[in-house]
């Protein structure tokens, strides 16, 4: 049995969190348009909930899409071309350690 690529796991997994991240983003746009609308909101605020949406969906759902990806059956850590299997896995403290600091980074600047 040929293994299934990490990489290809990991697009899959990706298209399917950020297809419901778009669709859980507009149904909450559809249900609070008029409470967003009528909020006055300074520039300050808009620019945090604009980063926090941008964190979201740009950094924090790709990493969680990397480690998803060995969850396929018969994927492994590491794509056949680039090396033998059951290479100890490097990308969970890549992955995990990026997340970490993405969060951080906007914890930081939500104190602000």
């Amino acid at each position: 049995m040929v293994p299934n690529k990490f990489h290809g796991a990991q697009t899959i997994s990706l298209s399917v969190v950020l297809g419901l991240a778009t669709l859980i983003l507009h149904l909450a746009l559809l249900l609070f348009v008029a409470e967003i609308m009528s909020r006055r909101q300074t520039a300050r605020q808009r620019e945090h909930d604009s980063l926090g949406a941008a964190l979201f969906a740009g950094t924090i759902l790709y990493w969680i899409a990397g480690l998803a990806s060995i969850l396929y059956p018969g994927t492994d850590w590491v794509d056949p071309e680039f090396g033998p299997s059951g290479v100890p896995p490097a990308q969970i403290p890549v992955f995990v350690g990026f997340a970490s600091a993405a969060v951080l980074g906007w914890m930081l600047d939500r104190r602000h």
